[in-house]
């Protein structure tokens, strides 16, 4: 019995191990992201509604939200920011 542990052990270590990387990785939640973006396009020299969903994000618990376009170097500032619920945005970019 001893003999075959100290042939076997590392097929018991890998097992430990990857039962506890399946449990570590299904208890530990997911950080806040962004899901979705509609449009995907659009044209300059426009108005732009734009919709942002999020996963696992509290956008309504926030006092002030703040959204940026970032177009290489160039950063756009929102017109409009209107939370419609914890993981809706609806914003508005007016684009030169």
């Amino acid at each position: 019995m001893i003999e075959l542990l100290k042939k076997t052990w590392w097929k018991y270590t890998t097992v430990a191990i990857l039962l506890y990387v399946l449990i570590g990785g299904l208890l530990v939640p997911l950080g806040p992201g962004i899901t979705s973006v509609f449009p995907i396009t659009f044209s300059s020299d426009t108005t732009v509604d734009f919709t942002l969903r999020g996963f696992n994000t509290h956008f309504k618990d926030a006092a002030d939200v703040q959204v940026w376009f970032k177009n290489g170097t160039d950063f756009y500032c929102a017109d409009k920011t209107t939370v419609v619920e914890n993981g809706l945005l609806k914003i508005v970019f007016s684009f030169p």
